[in-house]
């Protein structure tokens, strides 16, 4: 058969075909959810990707931003046979209409039966926050550190920030409060396991429990060293929960299954 065309540089080929086929029709549930997706209407970027800015992300160079629409097309053809339900979020990068970005995702998620995290903008007060968690569809939000401010030659100029640099206090007593979804994208280069990483998630656990928590990527555990250091030093709390969107090494994964236990793992894409 002749590939069926994704999206970006991607098609569907007899190759996928027979993978599926003989690894994952037996395997996969029959209903899915993805708990972490990013969507965005390109006519919502108010500045343009650079090829230098491509060039330091690898994600910026394996795909570029998915429509709902397009996102749902490519599932249906990736995954057939299955009902896939997104947990959405716009694309965190202040060259996008952030605001526009989190009412376009919500819209979307409504007319699919989604759900919608909206990106926290840190300078939100918190009548700002309570404000967009109160408008329906949205069950919490998706804290970015990029969106501390827009950088015109590095999407990585606030790597080193702080988590409550970007998911500050008074955010977070809201969020609380509303019981509200928080998926947290960690700083830091050493990633997870930088020991502010590890100290303020602890706080955010003891001072925020009502909070539904769930770490990025495995807090961007991509490669066997930053798993091992880091997973099991979060492996104690039974409330803290992970997506594993992302991480393409199994290493990885298994270091997650043996500390933290598939309980409490989410699914993403």
């Amino acid at each position: 058969m002749e590939p069926v065309p994704l999206y970006y540089v991607w098609d569907y080929t007899d190759v996928d075909r027979a993978f599926w086929a003989e690894h994952l029709e037996d395997f996969v549930p029959r209903q899915i959810i993805d708990a972490h997706t990013h969507i965005a209407d390109p006519a919502l970027r108010i500045k343009p990707m650079t090829e230098a800015k491509r060039r330091q992300y690898w994600v910026a160079e394996a795909c570029d931003t998915i429509t709902a629409e397009n996102a749902q097309r490519c599932t249906e053809i990736v995954l057939p046979g299955r009902e896939v339900t997104y947990v959405a979020i716009g694309h965190p990068d202040p060259d996008f209409d952030i605001e526009g970005s989190n009412e376009y995702v919500r819209t979307e998620c409504l007319k699919r039966s989604w759900h919608c995290l909206a990106l926290l903008i840190p300078q939100w007060s918190a009548d700002r926050v309570a404000e967009e968690l109160a408008k329906p569809g949205v069950i919490g939000v998706k804290p970015y550190y990029t969106l501390i401010g827009a950088s015109p030659d590095t999407r990585d100029e606030y790597l080193a920030a702080d988590i409550f640099d970007y998911l500050p206090h008074t955010a977070l007593e809201v969020l609380n409060d509303r019981r509200a979804w928080v998926t947290l994208h960690v700083p830091k280069a050493e990633r997870l396991g930088h020991p502010a990483n590890i100290r303020q998630i602890k706080e955010i656990r003891r001072r925020y429990p009502d909070i539904v928590l769930v770490i990025a990527h495995l807090g961007r555990c991509y490669t066997e060293p930053h798993a091992a250091e880091a997973l099991p030093q979060l492996a104690d709390d039974p409330g803290l929960y992970f997506d594993n969107s992302a991480v393409l090494n199994p290493v990885s994964h298994r270091i997650a299954l043996e500390h933290i236990g598939p309980e409490r793992i989410v699914f993403g894409i």
